[in-house]
């Protein structure tokens, strides 16, 4: 598949539809050859951002059907939405992981 930059927010949000589509129907277009991978060593152009989670079982340019480098993914370590307790006891977790890191 011939890559060309969308030039509008609807294009590239038609393009991730699109692959999304072909994904469902198990119909993936998206193959990287290792000199294209290669090349991505050097410069990557992504189109879109989207957020991901870091429990993520699937790439996200897999459900897309997008090559990588067409793709930012930021992953998310924790729910964007949180109950004030549950984030407090997310925090303390979290320092007794490091308290028990140094001991």
């Amino acid at each position: 598949m011939p890559f060309t930059q969308p030039s509008t927010p609807d294009e590239a949000l038609a393009r991730l539809l699109e692959g999304n589509r072909r994904f469902v129907d198990g119909q993936p277009q998206t193959a990287v050859p290792s000199a294209e991978r290669v090349e991505l060593a050097s410069a990557q152009r992504p189109f879109a951002v989207v957020l991901g989670c870091s429990d993520s079982r699937v790439p996200v340019e897999t459900i897309f059907d997008q090559r990588p480098g067409d793709l930012v993914v930021p992953a998310l370590l924790l729910p964007v939405e949180r109950d004030p307790d549950e984030a407090e006891a997310d925090d303390d977790g979290r320092e007794e992981a490091r308290q028990g890191a140094d001991d």
